[in-house]
């Protein structure tokens, strides 16, 4: 079975978006993965009830409790399918803490699990601070699990002093640690931008806005190349 884990120490890079891409991927392929958000800030995946995401109460008093995550080792353990855990930046400290203090990940591959981490780099002034997570996931956890770096070009296009991905030193020190790369290519913000935002938003799946009377016609072409596009991507790597 696999895993596919979303890391990332920078808030507001698109990691639930990423988190919704490769659920409604896995759901494509006929797959039925079990979702959870353990994001004790902002929900925002427990809000897609078409893929009955599962919450995860790590808060005690208004602070991460660490050994509620051992309640999200008994929800992959019981399940039969693959899954997809979010993580919010507000407990990314606290849940690589408890993933290295616990030898979870060799504990999860004794037992049959292939663990994916993906981690999300974005253009603009986060590219510094996403870098910084990527190379931090990377040091902690490169032996255990397969990295995975999607580039989110919202933002712009992920470059630092004018240097593509690729040509960074966070890139080159990592290499041999990164099994693919998916790219979230940049697009208008003025069509694209919007639709897909607008999707965002309603807590819907590329299905259900596909197959509702709420969106036009043009917006749902717009959504569907977007959708075909990355999972050709994730297709490529995963």
């Amino acid at each position: 079975m696999n895993l596919h884990l979303t890391l990332q120490g920078k808030g507001g890079v698109g990691k639930t978006l990423v988190s919704t891409l490769i659920a409604q991927y896995l759901l494509s392929k006929d797959m039925t993965p079990l979702c959870i958000d353990t994001d004790p800030v902002n929900r925002t995946f427990s809000g897609f009830k078409a893929m009955d995401v599962k919450p995860l109460d790590i808060m005690e008093k208004d602070q991460v409790n660490i050994r509620n995550f051992d309640n999200l080792i008994e929800m992959i353990m019981e399940s039969k399918n693959e899954c997809v855990i979010d993580n919010g930046a507000a407990s990314f400290i606290p849940l690589t803490a408890y993933l290295k203090e616990n030898d979870i990940f060799q504990f999860l591959s004794a037992n049959g699990f292939t663990i994916y981490i993906h981690v999300v780099l974005t253009g603009g002034q986060a590219v510094e601070d996403t870098a910084k997570g990527l190379d931090y996931i990377i040091k902690n956890f490169g032996d255990s699990a397969h990295t995975v770096v999607w580039l989110n070009e919202y933002f712009g296009e992920v470059q630092y002093k004018e240097m593509p991905f690729e040509d960074m030193q966070v890139f080159k020190r990592n290499k041999s640690n990164i099994l693919g790369i998916i790219p979230i290519p940049e697009m208008s913000n003025e069509t694209f931008g919007v639709d897909i935002k607008q999707m965002l938003e309603d807590r819907v799946t590329f299905d259900e806005y596909l197959a509702s009377d709420d969106y036009k016609i043009i917006p749902k072409q717009r959504i569907k190349k977007f959708r075909d596009t990355i999972f050709n991507n994730i297709s490529i790597v995963l």
